[in-house]
């Protein structure tokens, strides 16, 4: 199931303007576009960390919470590339628990901007808050350069 972000509708669209982008580039003799030396483009990571735990028994209602109401709203921020949702299995000893993690792909900090002032994101965390009726915690955001 990782891949399954790829697979929604915005992040294909996404896929292919990439690669016209590139192919327009490359037959105009131009730089490709937001790569290194030709290696990748860079994108960057927003991810959410859960730092806590879910209720107990509430595991399946978590998930299910999840993927019928917020993922769905996850990837209709505009510019998001990629959606992904880890659940934890295990950790180290003494490590803190992070049992979910979000973590969203984007073309550029720009990008992730647009995204961030966005109505959807208001409306995502008011659904956020049924998740967090079943959570007890705190969420950290990190932003994270990628090369791919």
């Amino acid at each position: 199931m990782p891949h399954q972000g790829s697979g929604a509708r915005q992040a294909r669209i996404g896929i292919g303007e990439i690669a016209l982008a590139d192919l327009h580039a490359f037959f105009s003799g131009d730089k490709l576009p937001a790569t290194i030396n030709g290696i990748g483009h860079i994108m960057i990571i927003r991810q959410a960390l859960f730092e806590g735990r879910i209720h107990q028994g509430k595991e399946a209602a978590f998930k299910a919470y999840v993927a019928d109401k917020l993922m769905p709203m996850w990837l209709r921020f505009p510019g998001v590339r990629e959606v992904r949702v880890l659940y934890a299995l295990e950790r180290d000893e003494g490590a803190p628990a992070y049992p979910m993690v979000l973590s969203t792909m984007y073309d550029s900090t720009e990008a992730l901007a647009e995204a961030l002032d966005s109505p959807v994101r208001y409306e995502s965390r008011e659904m956020t808050k049924g998740l967090l009726a079943m959570f007890d915690g705190v969420i950290h955001h990190h932003v994270f350069d990628l090369m791919a």
